[in-house]
């Protein structure tokens, strides 16, 4: 998770990890950091050729504390993502809970990883929202900052865990409880959609410190699709909720519907 020290050396670069987004829909992955210090840039690269002609890429800089995105990215419909790296600023006064969030909208066949790096001086192209860069020149070795490292050290760890059950089960995982651990959500995804079978649904989903069913609800949400095949919809949430020590934390849908796939992504730290 951490490379080494290069304290004092200009140009100096420290890797942070790899991020893995598993094969499959609507798949995300998230590394989580702490930066030391200073102040810097974060520059994260595909591994390959990351490219889809209607799919949609996003990676996103999230600065926990304060439970805001820092940086966005959207790559897809055709644009190549191992052809422009995502770059973001980094500010250890902002807080000390940072991550990289890189989610996969859509199918995909394979795994994709994509690796983390900070850099203490970089020509920087934060990419705006339609994917295309907007260079800033930002050199942190030259800006009075103090020192001309970037010295990061890994977080707590990380856990992620999928559900996807079958047609009418209910779908939802829980991050078991811990003598002594506090989860806290770094993101979550729920998908609802129908069979070739038209149903109408409307199901709630909740964010639960405990166990299934009975932890008291920390967020909720709901997703509602019509009565048309194949629909789909999802909710999400990003929010720096933090469960109770030594408790589980779970998230779910309220009851499964008929013909009707109910998938959960998650991903927390401690």
């Amino acid at each position: 998770m951490d490379g080494p020290d290069w304290l004092g050396v200009a140009g100096s670069a420290r890797y942070l990890g790899m991020i893995t987004i598993p094969a499959g829909t609507d798949q995300a992955g998230v590394i989580n950091f702490t930066p030391q210090a200073w102040d810097g840039a974060i520059v994260v690269v595909p591994e390959g050729f990351t490219y889809s002609t209607d799919n949609m890429v996003q990676v996103t800089l999230r600065q926990l504390d304060i439970g805001a995105p820092i940086a966005n990215g959207l790559y897809g419909a055709g644009r190549a993502t191992s052809r422009r790296p995502f770059v973001g600023p980094l500010a250890r006064a902002a807080g000390a809970r940072w991550n990289v969030y890189v989610k996969y909208y859509g199918t995909w066949a394979a795994d994709h990883h994509w690796y983390a790096w900070t850099l203490p001086s970089v020509q920087v192209n934060l990419v705006t929202t339609n994917g295309e860069p907007m260079p800033v020149a930002i050199d942190i070795a030259d800006s009075g900052l103090p020192g001309n490292g970037v010295p990061v050290v890994a977080a707590a760890a990380s856990l992620s865990a999928v559900s996807v059950p079958t047609f009418g089960a209910v779908g939802g995982v829980t991050f078991p409880g811990v003598a002594g651990r506090t989860y806290r959500l770094a993101s979550a995804l729920f998908t609802l959609t129908n069979a070739a079978t038209a149903t109408i649904a409307d199901v709630s989903v909740a964010i639960r410190d405990g166990p299934s069913g009975t932890g008291a609800i920390v967020w909720a949400g709901r997703c509602a699709i019509p009565a048309v095949a194949g629909s789909s919809d999802r909710t999400e949430s990003y929010a720096p909720i933090a469960g109770t020590a030594g408790n589980a934390m779970t998230l779910e849908f309220s009851a499964g519907v008929a013909n009707c796939l109910e998938y959960v992504s998650a991903s927390v730290w401690y």
